[in-house]
């Protein structure tokens, strides 16, 4: 098992309203993002790095299809975002066929 951050409905709304007051370089269009999020679901952060040293950039998952969307935030909203405990898929051992002769 290992941890990820994510956003609630709330946080990832708040978060992208200041992405756009801030203008910074990755957006999420907040209209259409309070059409399409709902209460209750959590919105997992599939990938972050640290973009010129006062924010992260973040690929967050919008939907059970799997689109996803960059957004650039502060890093203390970062730092202040909650954890979920995920499973890790193991690889998968395949014994190997004996020659065929």
């Amino acid at each position: 098992m290992h941890k990820i951050r994510y956003f609630t409905k709330d946080a990832l709304v708040s978060a992208a309203k200041q992405a756009e007051t801030n203008d910074v370089n990755r957006q999420i269009d907040v209209k259409r993002l309070e059409k399409i999020v709902e209460s209750g679901v959590l919105y997992p952060i599939t990938f972050a790095l640290v973009h010129n040293d006062v924010e992260m950039r973040c690929r967050v998952v919008l939907n059970e299809q799997g689109e996803s969307a960059f957004l650039d935030i502060p890093i203390e909203v970062w730092q202040n975002l909650p954890l979920q405990e995920v499973w890790e898929p193991q690889p998968l051992e395949v014994e190997s066929a004996p020659p065929v002769s």
